[in-house]
């Protein structure tokens, strides 16, 4: 008789893990760092404001957005901060200049009418949005405890039927490099907020659905804003030929034709 000696296979399990919107957003480090800092909604009034935002936003045209914060967003702080660079104006600043350019060479351009559908089709086809409560103080800002939507989707959706030039560029780079940073990282608000009169007190009305961030989410990793050092640069971007004051000025820009 003869004995052979057999060793078995080891057992392999596989596992899934079912994580939600605010845990994942935890993990990236790109926009969150662990977290907004907004206070999060019982589950009951989440559902309420999706409701109404759902509804709000589904007819919604470009008439029914202000741009306002993006433009000028000292005019909803309490206490001016100044000139500096952000998230935004160096992502609205690569819209301009790309929009330069297709002028140009008669290729489509990146127009309001393309972001307001791109925020449209973001909420109405992948569903990828919670909505927390802005806060930050006693009337620091006009938009405090304001209920916020944080939308997050995949830039291309902006893109199509662009020749990108510009920001296809530095976006390819960012997706070899940052893999899903890329994604836009859209944040507003949709009921009415106040900005600041000519005294500086909070007392103008301002309606409408109002973008306080439209940008990639890669884009705000390093862009720490300090009115005492203007000279901050969000190491995120490669826009040295692009001279910082123009960088600021980016959404207004854009905004202005």
């Amino acid at each position: 008789m003869i004995r052979l000696q057999i060793q078995s296979k080891p057992v392999q399990l596989f596992c899934s893990l079912n994580l939600d919107l605010s845990f994942i957003n935890s993990l990236n480090c790109a926009t969150t760092g662990g977290g907004s800092g907004h206070q999060v909604y019982d589950q009951a009034t989440e559902q309420k404001l999706r409701t109404e935002f759902i509804n709000k936003i589904r007819n919604a045209t470009l008439a029914d957005f202000n741009f306002g914060q993006l433009t000028d967003p000292d005019r909803w702080n309490k206490y001016a901060k100044g000139n500096y660079r952000t998230a935004n104006s160096a992502f609205f600043t690569l819209l301009y200049r790309y929009n330069q350019l297709a002028k140009k060479e008669g290729k489509p351009t990146i127009e309001k009418e393309d972001i307001v559908d791109f925020i449209k089709n973001a909420v109405s086809t992948n569903n990828r949005f919670s909505i927390e409560e802005l806060t930050a103080g006693p009337k620091v800002t006009g938009n405090d405890n304001q209920p916020v939507v944080v939308i997050k989707a995949p830039i291309e959706d902006l893109l199509k039927g662009k020749d990108l030039g510009i920001l296809g560029a530095t976006t390819a780079d960012r997706l070899r490099d940052l893999g899903d940073e890329t994604e836009m990282y859209i944040k507003l608000v949709f009921r009415d907020t106040k900005s600041r009169d000519k005294n500086g007190n909070l007392t103008v009305v301002e309606e409408g659905i109002q973008p306080i961030s439209f940008h990639r989410d890669a884009d705000s990793k390093i862009t720490n804003p300090d009115p005492n050092d203007p000279q901050v640069r969000d190491k995120a971007w490669d826009t040295d030929e692009i001279p910082e004051d123009v960088i600021i000025r980016g959404p207004k820009e854009y905004f202005k034709d």
